[in-house]
């Protein structure tokens, strides 16, 4: 089954809400009747994707949150967040039934307040001034910004060097405003 979000990620991240089922079973080898087998529609596959989104971030965002030291702390991030991104978080926007969408939003939402009130708290500790306004900048760099970036088609070549750019601003900030 993942074989077929990896498909439906990559066909998706092609060819946006358009994309029909027909062509994520052609992209991952298999028939429409397979495809159908584990997934009865396009909806359920954009449930599934979300979900694997949003597990992914959980995983990788709360072992990120583990590092103590803020140096360490904001590059896992950001490849927490990156790595979250194989499954687009976009398909959150295309979800049907409001109460799916509605919990999976609560679950993102949550995994934000907590990731920026470690990041305050790991910027309190290091007696950076303003630390939650600090913790907001550098979540919005290091994760947002840099997820943001992933889907911009202009971008493509060039993000690997402007998430790197990111991550450095949001260091260079922290390290600048603790001397």
């Amino acid at each position: 089954m993942s074989y077929l979000l990896e498909a439906a990620a990559q066909v998706f991240r092609a060819e946006g809400y358009g994309a029909t089922t027909n062509r994520i079973a052609a992209r991952a080898g298999v028939s429409i009747g397979t495809l159908y087998e584990y997934f009865p529609n396009k909806e359920a596959l954009l449930l599934a994707l979300a979900e694997r989104h949003v597990e992914e971030a959980e995983r990788g965002i709360g072992a990120a949150l583990e590092h103590s030291d803020l140096a360490a702390l904001l590059p896992a991030l950001q490849q927490a967040v990156l790595a979250s991104q194989r499954y687009p978080s976009t398909v959150l926007a295309f979800i049907a039934d409001p109460r799916d969408h509605a919990r999976l939003q609560k679950r993102v939402a949550a995994l934000r307040q907590r990731t920026l009130a470690t990041l305050g708290e790991r910027m309190r500790r290091v007696e950076l001034p303003q630390p939650q306004l600090r913790a907001r900048i550098a979540f919005g760099l290091v994760a947002e910004l840099t997820s943001q970036t992933f889907y911009e088609p202009d971008c493509e070549p060039e993000h690997p060097q402007l998430a790197q750019l990111l991550l450095s601003l949001a260091l260079e900030s922290s390290a600048r405003s603790s001397r």
